[in-house]
């Protein structure tokens, strides 16, 4: 409707010079003013199409993160039957990656995820445990790192907010969607940075450095700590310190509950200040 009243600004009658026809600067000034009026026109749907992105991706990260991956995790280490909220938050979640509207450098990890969360239903609804088990943690790595990317995209886009660093792309077969463990642990991901980490009965707790394909990172001039409970009246802070050449390690004496929430924050790494939370259960070493 507003197209077509723009056009009447063409075909309403022009003032005549006499009877030589429109005026030109009339017809000139009409013109600019058509254009005027389409480039808002255009300018005001491309707004409308980027907050209805935001709203999608802003949804489907909001169900992702509604899914206590970590949980389930730990759960089933130990040999817990999931519940059915369980089922329900991860089809939900699956449900939001796949019908949210990416941009075109997060479509591919949405996709991963999405499958990754798919496989996980498909393995609650049947009730076996043991793939389920197997699967869990790559879904929580996928968790982790479209809970970032995702992060970054709406602080890069959303007028309120800025980035100084742009999302990164994996292809559907990269060797960066590897996020089995290593060493018994589990892995998260921050950026092109990997961490597997670990806690054993006797104390140990150990976090591995890897690369954007796994390969080991040095772990030589990286510093940090991690908090067993964090944020909680039991919280207890462990300085990390290198033991071995990908491998930081803290001993936070006999562990006698069968699973922790740890918090560790590390800098000096490739990305910088790394900050990830894993819920771990404690393995015999």
């Amino acid at each position: 409707m507003r197209t077509t009243a723009l056009l009447a600004l063409l075909v309403l009658p022009l003032a005549a010079g006499g009877c030589g026809g429109p005026d030109p600067a009339e017809l000139e000034r009409r013109i600019g003013e058509l254009e005027r009026r389409l480039d808002e026109e255009v300018e005001l749907a491309d707004r409308v199409a980027r907050l209805r992105q935001l709203h999608e991706v802003a949804t489907a990260t909001a169900l992702l993160d509604l899914v206590d991956l970590q949980g389930l995790v730990v759960r089933l280490a130990h040999g817990e039957t999931p519940g059915a909220h369980d089922l329900t938050s991860v089809e939900g979640a699956a449900r939001g990656l796949k019908h949210a509207d990416w941009p075109d450098y997060l479509r591919t990890e949405a996709e991963n995820a999405a499958e990754s969360l798919d496989a996980l239903a498909e393995a609650l609804r049947g009730r076996d445990a043991e793939r389920a088990r197997a699967l869990a943690p790559q879904a929580l790595a996928f968790q982790l790192e479209m809970r970032r990317a995702t992060a970054r995209w709406l602080e890069a886009v959303a007028p309120w907010q800025r980035t100084t660093r742009p999302p990164h792309v994996h292809g559907p077969d990269s060797a960066h969607m590897d996020h089995d463990p290593r060493h018994g642990g589990v892995v998260g991901m921050w950026g092109d940075v990997h961490l597997e980490a670990r806690a054993d009965r006797d104390g140990a707790i150990r976090v591995w450095l890897s690369g954007p394909t796994r390969e080991p990172l040095s772990a030589e001039g990286v510093t940090g700590h991690a908090r067993l409970a964090p944020d909680t009246p039991q919280e207890r802070r462990l300085l990390l310190s290198r033991a071995g050449e990908d491998l930081l390690a803290a001993s936070a004496g006999a562990l006698t509950e069968d699973s922790l929430h740890l918090a560790v924050t590390l800098q000096g790494t490739p990305e910088g200040e790394v900050k990830m939370d894993f819920a771990l259960p404690v393995l015999e070493p």
